[in-house]
């Protein structure tokens, strides 16, 4: 049977002296507490790049300061994974020839770790991290464990990371890391190729990571087209603030990610702003079932109504009988 903790003992946060309290879905309390609260969190990237950008902000925080939070698409984790594989090794191109990798590595090295929808860079990165965990560990785990461990890439993230960051680590014991890197940049490369063409300048990530809103009845034959908007270019990655997890086994759609943004002053309700995609409606059939994919896809947003004369003129009314 189960038991509720009592409420005094469930972590919290008052009036923090920086006046910050930030939440990511991360695990809300430090070593040592003494109750269960559930087994599954995310990973610190997001809850610190957070921090970050509200620590380096100077005077109070606008809607448009707040908007720009919620968009951003720094991939902390990604680059850390990635310089932790370079380090090390020699610069230049490892020896790998032109075609076969060797631009996949140059751009991965050079990549700012912006994972928007026209980076180039992302793409390599990915691609190369998708085919490094493949060559890596698929013979190691066996197909079935392999794909349900890395099918939610956020419960991944760490463990990954600590074992390319270990040097004993007995997942890249008796591996030479360079011939490692090569070949997933060989594996990379060839599927960007054969996916986007021979010109790197089309292996852009929101071409490769795209994002669909599925609706239910999408799984009706023929009613997906009319009833889930997209595919469109997605951003980010399952760490980054602005959400676009996809799974790290070969498939880099979009699969979680914030529907609804919403930004609000406190004490100012009125003035608070929002995007929810597709739309405000469930009906595929109404016309505010999609009307807010662009605003989505742009980072932009629109004033939030919260009174109840907002709606009046627009208020569906079921009558039973």
């Amino acid at each position: 049977m189960g038991r509720c903790d009592p409420a005094h003992e469930l972590p919290f946060s008052r009036d923090p002296a920086d006046g910050v309290i930030v939440s990511a879905n991360t695990r809300p309390h430090g070593e040592g507490y003494p109750h269960t609260l559930g087994d599954i969190f995310e990973p610190p990237f997001r809850y610190a790049r957070i921090r970050a950008l509200i620590d380096a902000h100077r005077g109070p925080l606008t809607l448009a300061d707040i908007a720009r939070i919620q968009t951003d698409v720094r991939a902390s984790w990604a680059t850390s994974v990635r310089d932790a594989l370079l380090e090390g090794l020699p610069a230049g191109d490892l020896g790998l020839p032109e075609r076969r990798g060797r631009e996949v590595l140059r751009r991965m090295r050079t990549w700012d770790g912006r994972a928007d929808e026209t980076s180039v860079g992302a793409s390599c990165t990915y691609a190369f991290l998708d085919a490094f965990v493949r060559h890596l560990l698929l013979d190691e785990l066996g197909d079935d464990t392999f794909e349900r461990y890395f099918e939610l890439m956020n419960a991944a993230a760490l463990p990954l990371l600590s074992a390319v960051r270990d040097p004993a680590s007995p997942w890249l014991v008796g591996h030479d890391r360079a011939t490692l890197v090569r070949d997933a940049c060989a594996m990379a490369e060839g599927r960007l190729r054969r996916q986007r063409g021979e010109d790197p300048g089309r292996w852009r990530w929101g071409d490769l990571h795209t994002v669909t809103f599925r609706h239910p009845m999408a799984a009706v034959p023929g009613l997906r087209a009319a009833s889930s908007p997209g595919p469109f270019p997605g951003r980010g990655d399952g760490t980054t603030v602005n959400m676009g997890e996809f799974e790290l086994r070969g498939r880099f759609g979009v699969r979680v990610g914030p529907v609804l943004r919403f930004a609000m002053i406190a004490g100012a309700p009125g003035a608070s702003r929002a995007v929810v995609a597709p739309g405000q409606s469930g009906d595929p059939a109404s016309r505010h079932y999609r009307d807010q994919v662009s605003l989505y896809l742009e980072g932009r947003d629109r004033a939030a109504s919260w009174e109840e004369t907002d709606f009046s003129a627009s208020r569906l009314r079921l009558v039973p009988g």
